[in-house]
């Protein structure tokens, strides 16, 4: 008589995971010698971060048509993301881009069941994300319908992005460095105290190279607890050799 008594399916079920084993690292930003002139060498290295929580989600609305056909119910109705891609965003972020299968199944004027299946591209944009590895598949978190038409239905998508990542960094780091024990630093250099009038927001290590002294020569003699200085003062500059 046409009507469906029952309904089987075939479900394959895969897990796939990965393993992440975290550390600290020291890495030379800088360097230099009180004594001898240093010649550094630096490159851009990328980095990877520690992984983070992530959990973003984006509204995606389809219409289905199935022509020469009245539509009278809906059984049910999915969505699988298929071909997603990760790229970077002209500007900055993130930018996800893949096809949305969306499926259908339905019944006409003589409940004859119809199954309406439509690929529909989708892009979506996380202008705060930076490169990452490890991105989290996109899910479909819901999927909602509502007959439109006789030969119409609306579908409404919840996609959804949680998992941890790990985002991509580039950071400028010393590689190597050549000293020269025979050369030593001019002798005007040499001194036993220097008095410096530094300006709010100077770093003390910089001040420290400049002058070939030690950070924290300068801070234990002039008593600043901080490595950036709040207010300008008057520093007295040490030698230290």
């Amino acid at each position: 008589d046409g009507d469906i008594r029952l309904l089987h399916c075939d479900l394959q079920i895969s897990l796939q995971c990965t393993a992440i084993r975290t550390a600290s690292a020291d890495f030379l930003s800088d360097l230099y010698s009180t004594v001898y002139p240093a010649e550094l060498r630096r490159e851009i290295v990328s980095l990877l971060t520690a992984p983070v929580p992530l959990s973003e989600r984006m509204q995606q609305k389809i219409t289905l048509t199935q022509p020469d056909a009245v539509l009278t119910k809906v059984y049910a109705a999915w969505a699988l993301p298929e071909n997603v891609q990760t790229a970077q965003a002209p500007d900055s972020g993130t930018v996800l881009s893949g096809t949305l299968h969306i499926c259908v199944l339905a019944a006409d004027a003589e409940n004859h069941p119809l199954m309406l299946e439509q690929q529909t591209p989708f892009s979506w944009e996380l202008p705060h994300l930076h490169p990452a590895s490890l991105l989290p598949a996109v899910q479909v978190q819901s999927c909602t319908y509502t007959l439109t038409g006789s030969d119409t239905v609306t579908v409404q998508a919840e996609l959804l992005l949680s998992g941890q990542i790990m985002q991509q960094q580039e950071q400028m780091l010393v590689t190597d460095v050549q000293i020269d024990p025979e050369a030593a630093l001019p002798a005007s250099e040499q001194y036993a105290l220097r008095l410096y009038f530094a300006q709010s927001g100077e770093s003390l290590w910089e001040i420290a190279k400049r002058y070939h002294t030690a950070e924290t020569a300068i801070r234990e003699e002039n008593e600043i607890p901080s490595e950036t200085l709040t207010e300008p003062q008057m520093l007295l500059i040490p030698i230290v050799q």
